[in-house]
């Protein structure tokens, strides 16, 4: 289990208030900072096989972490390696995201669960119970795939595109998400 807390933002800020101090600005207004409280901050839990990330389990603050099979975890997301979808997104890099409400990690094969952390050996699988794939099929949940392409033109100037993509259970295909439903 990862908890995000606000020590680099708070490092961040001192930096700066280090800068400011030994860099003056004459007759600028003295810099008051805020608290900002941060809660609700969701947990995250990484997905091993042997030592490569493929994916994250993310729930929200105050659900139970998944610690172990047996843990029903309440909702959340799971995403992990596009590629890890099938022969179609083989050549995808990015990652995909599920999410899902009441849920059960069930393991096969060696399955090691551990703080914040799940590793799977060569042909462990991890499976959530069919509850997430009905919501998929039904509309009442949606499965993202999205990314980004970095590439220089002939120019040497780096440009970059990304796209975001929404599976609909009716057609059982992803669809390109517009720039219009983006911002609704």
């Amino acid at each position: 289990m990862t908890v995000i807390d606000g020590r680099a933002l708070t490092d961040l800020v001192n930096k700066v208030d280090t800068l400011r101090a030994a860099n003056p600005i004459p007759g600028a207004p003295a810099i008051v900072h805020p608290s900002i409280p941060i809660s609700h901050v969701p947990t995250t839990t990484t997905l091993l096989r042997g030592t490569t990330t493929i994916g994250y389990i993310i729930t929200p603050a105050g659900d139970p972490a998944p610690t172990g099979a047996s843990v029903t975890l309440t909702s959340g997301v799971l995403w992990v390696e596009a590629s890890l979808l099938g022969a179609a997104f083989s050549a995808i890099p990015g990652f995909a995201g599920v999410p899902f409400s009441g849920a059960t990690i069930k393991p096969t094969g060696s399955v090691t669960f551990s703080g914040a952390t799940i590793t799977l050996d060569a042909a462990a699988t991890l499976a959530l119970d069919r509850a997430a794939a009905e919501s998929l099929r039904s509309g009442s949940e949606f499965l993202w795939f999205y990314g980004r392409v970095v590439y220089d033109d002939m120019h040497q100037a780096e440009h970059e595109t990304r796209f975001l993509w929404r599976y609909d259970g009716h057609t059982e295909r992803f669809a390109p998400i517009s720039f219009r439903e983006r911002a609704a």
